[in-house]
């Protein structure tokens, strides 16, 4: 019957090209090719942008190791966080960028000089707590001293050399006048806590602020804003961890000022 026998394949449209079979639809193929561009192709890859920013960054946080700053650390800090998003956004690339390995190198420096600036910070205010507890020490009794109007024995807390410069009754009568001020007696003289230490001379020398508290002294007012005169203490000899004060800003030197550490030089700051 002819309704049985093997029909003849429909013949293709003009122009189209036949479709092997087995083959991917082209279409597929070309939304694969748009998702993988650049995959097993240098052409398309490229550098990414952030990860460079991220070791760039990472090799600047070095500066945390030129200053006592702990406001530096956010150098590393923020180049961590440029390589953690540089490190996303290559992911999310398909294939597209490259740049991983900066990233992972920007953490590892930037993590390096951290807990590198960390590690030292925390061994000098150990190795300096008992000296700092000295100096500190030190400045409270010769506030006590001045307070009870023993100038005598304050005079003792200072260097020889000091003594030579300023004599006992220059030094006496220039302290009495802090009784005599507005603000009353001079009830206490402390140290505000904080002492930089400096010890490239062979001598160990510190420097720190002096806060007077005066008897009519509100407790409630903020006097954070009032005037804290620097001074600067030394061993008396090196290793004996015994202070005396060499220079104070209430008694300016006849001489050439010795430079302070962080002073600004001839040549500009530090």
């Amino acid at each position: 019957m002819a309704e049985l026998e093997p029909q003849p394949a429909a013949p293709s449209p003009a122009g189209a090209a036949a479709v092997p079979a087995g083959d991917v639809d082209p279409i597929a193929r070309l939304h694969k090719m748009s998702t993988t561009a650049g995959v097993g192709s240098g052409d398309y890859v490229a550098i990414n942008t952030m990860a460079v920013v991220a070791v760039l960054v990472a090799l600047a946080s070095a500066l945390v190791f030129f200053t006592r700053s702990g406001a530096t650390l956010l150098i590393p800090a923020a180049a961590i966080v440029l390589a953690v998003m540089a490190w996303v956004q290559v992911s999310r690339s398909n294939g597209t960028q490259a740049g991983r390995g900066l990233a992972a190198l920007a953490i590892l420096i930037a993590a390096g000089v951290a807990a590198t600036k960390v590690t030292l910070n925390w061994r000098s205010l150990v190795a300096n707590a008992p000296d700092e507890k000295r100096v500190n020490t030190l400045i409270a009794d010769l506030g006590k001293a001045i307070a009870a109007d023993q100038y005598d024995k304050a005079y003792t807390h200072f260097t020889p050399e000091f003594q030579r410069e300023h004599g006992l009754q220059e030094f006496s009568e220039k302290l009495k006048l802090f009784h005599q001020s507005s603000m009353g007696r001079v009830l206490s003289i402390e140290g505000n806590g904080v002492v930089r230490f400096d010890d490239e001379t062979g001598m160990r020398i510190g420097d720190t602020l002096t806060v007077f508290r005066f008897e009519k002294d509100d407790p409630k007012e903020d006097n954070s804003g009032r005037a804290r005169p620097s001074v600067r203490v030394r061993e008396s000899s090196p290793g004996s961890g015994r202070f005396l004060v060499s220079d104070w800003d209430l008694f300016p030197p006849k001489q050439a000022p010795r430079p302070r550490r962080g002073a600004a030089g001839p040549g500009g700051g530090q």
